[in-house]
């Protein structure tokens, strides 16, 4: 009876042993395979924002487009443009734009700054004159009237005030001139060429001396030739160089 217990007991404590081995061989089973899901679907995002992290970076180094650059280079290369550039050092303000009423029809234009070279007498520079429209006057139309708003000479470098300045716009058939005083002479710019309908076709281009004129540097010899360039919205003027061309249909210059 004893022998019996005893392999009945060795029996019962075999069979417990197997099915806790069982149970723990499942468990380590299942903990392995959540655990590989789990590692897998963290780092699936972490991808994505890698790549993302790419894309932004380059967006940021186009901020450096070459083509900008070169735009840059460019704007800077024709301000500091020697055609551009004032010959002297006045203080060239930039003009603005002014509206006048006159009979009721407004009229809206820029300042009439102008810079001439001046060569007279062996004295050489070069003049600029400040203009603001204050009011209008109706002459068959509708014509500015400009009130001086500063004027200077410039003889070899050395800057001094001009006196009684003076722009004209020139009537309908815009005939501008400019004038001034300057140690004790009255100087004016003028056209030396008109074309049909006696009109100017360029800038003023000589010089009359004298009050009343003592000395005509704007007939068909030119013999007083000047440049003038109107000061731009920028503040910058254009060449200095003498282009002057008769205009079409000037009757001085016919056959």
């Amino acid at each position: 009876m004893k022998k019996v217990l005893f392999v009945l007991t060795i029996m019962l404590m075999v069979s417990c042993g197997e099915n806790n081995s069982g149970r723990n061989d499942d468990d380590s089973a299942v903990d392995d395979g959540s655990n590989d899901e789990t590692v897998l679907d963290q780092d699936q995002p972490g991808d994505t924002e890698y790549t993302d992290n790419s894309q932004d970076n380059e967006v940021t180094d186009e901020t450096d487009d070459p083509v900008t650059d070169d735009i840059s280079d460019d704007i800077s290369d024709e301000t500091n443009d020697s055609d551009s550039e004032i010959p002297v050092n006045f203080e060239v303000r930039k003009p603005q734009e002014r509206t006048v009423s006159c009979e009721g029809e407004e009229l809206t234009l820029m300042d009439m700054d102008w810079i001439c070279t001046f060569n007279y007498k062996g004295k050489s520079g070069y003049v600029y004159v400040q203009s603001n429209m204050t009011s209008c006057e109706v002459i068959y139309g509708a014509n500015p009237v400009f009130t001086t708003a500063g004027s200077w000479i410039s003889i070899d470098g050395e800057i001094s005030e001009t006196t009684a300045a003076n722009y004209d716009w020139g009537g309908n058939h815009h005939n501008d001139f400019l004038e001034f005083t300057y140690s004790g002479t009255k100087y004016k710019y003028y056209h030396s060429s008109f074309g049909y309908g006696w009109r100017s076709c360029q800038n003023m281009d000589c010089i009359q001396v004298g009050d009343p004129v003592t000395e005509d540097g704007c007939t068909k010899e030119r013999t007083l030739p000047a440049v003038c360039q109107q000061v731009q919205a920028d503040g910058t003027v254009g060449s200095f160089k003498d282009t002057f061309e008769p205009c079409a249909g000037d009757p001085n210059y016919e056959d």
